[in-house]
């Protein structure tokens, strides 16, 4: 299983940006040895934090779901993808712009949660849901204390 969060942010977000590649890092050390089912083997998660003036330019996409494997283009960079689910999480830049460390660690942590909380499970193949998420819960709340 590969969890593996992405940004997009129009902010100088330092501090930010190296909060969300440390938890890319340790979600993927996690997760990579753990099988949940043959439905789902990747979770990409996309955090969005944009200045208020850009926002109009970064809608929330639904979640997508690809069966199968598939390559996508982000941001110039040619990805391989497999079973995969992407889903957008839209975050306040005044949540974590100029904020200490462990409540915008919080704040984003919640606001994965509450997308992959959210995902419409049933066009997905066999997949473990109920444990993934238990799984993910445990581990992010206890890498935010």
């Amino acid at each position: 299983m590969e969890v593996a969060l992405t940004q997009e942010t129009s902010l100088g977000l330092g501090r930010y940006s190296q909060l969300v590649q440390q938890l890319s890092n340790q979600l993927r050390q996690e997760f990579t040895t753990r099988n949940y089912g043959p439905g789902l083997e990747q979770i990409i998660v996309n955090l969005v934090c944009v200045a208020p003036e850009f926002a109009a330019f970064f809608k929330k996409r639904n979640s997508t779901y690809r069966p199968g494997s598939s390559v996508l283009t982000v941001a110039g960079v040619r990805v391989e993808v497999r079973n995969s689910i992407s889903l957008d999480v839209l975050l306040q830049p005044y949540l974590v712009k100029d904020q200490e460390l462990a409540p915008m660690q919080r704040y984003v942590v919640e606001r994965i949660l509450e997308a992959i909380h959210t995902v419409e499970k049933r066009e997905i193949g066999p997949f473990d849901w109920l444990t993934f998420e238990q799984d993910l819960r445990s581990f992010l709340l206890r890498v935010t204390n």
